[in-house]
């Protein structure tokens, strides 16, 4: 229904990318598969609005996925809570969030998937003895990489949780979590400052 009565009734939708997202004569998105792409409405006098659209998965609560880092490394996450679209960075004693062969870099994403990280598992890098640079997205609420200290840092405890072989513990971190330096055999050694109680 239009209001006014008289009011201008002929519009065309276009959807960018109909491989993500297909809109209907009337106005209705179908999803088709994960992406993004632009929802456009034009009036027949020429005037148009747009929107962009992002469609993000649907998964279960528990269910593990994976994601390419920034760096092309495939790396694990597990939903905390489908509703909330929260996730972990995933780990267990047994498996690492990212192949235990991973060389170089790997930066930890503020969401992945459309799902915001907002915890990373114990032992989520344990064994990666390859990595000497990690960092944290800035826009990740949670956990930092403060001071290009090559290492995760919870923001709220100043805890850090993961190091690699070249972590220098900033004077701001108070605790080291457990297993933050798990199986980490390249690292030959590290000083611990005074702030960790």
């Amino acid at each position: 229904a239009f209001t006014p009565s008289d009011a201008l009734s002929a519009f065309k939708w276009t959807s960018e990318d109909k491989g993500i997202a297909t809109v209907s004569t009337s106005g209705e998105v179908t999803s088709i598969s994960v992406g993004t792409t632009t929802i456009t409405v034009t009036t027949s006098n020429g005037l148009s609005a747009s929107c962009q659209l992002r469609v993000i998965p649907k998964y279960q609560n528990g269910e593990v996925f994976s994601v390419q880092t920034e760096e092309g490394v495939e790396m694990k996450f597990q939903v905390v809570s489908a509703q909330a679209y929260t996730c972990c960075v995933y780990g267990t004693s047994s498996e690492a969030a990212i192949p235990k062969t991973t060389e170089g870099a790997i930066t930890i994403p503020s969401e992945a998937n459309g799902y915001k990280v907002t915890s990373i598992g114990n032992s989520a890098f344990s064994r990666c003895s390859g990595l000497s640079l990690v960092t944290v997205d800035v826009n990740n609420p949670k956990y930092d990489s403060r001071d290009n200290c090559n290492a995760i840092i919870e923001k709220s405890t100043n805890t850090l949780i993961a190091g690699c072989k070249t972590t220098i513990i900033p004077n701001s971190v108070t605790s080291i979590g457990y297993a933050a330096f798990y199986d980490c055999s390249s690292l030959t050694s590290v000083t611990i400052p005074n702030s960790v109680t």
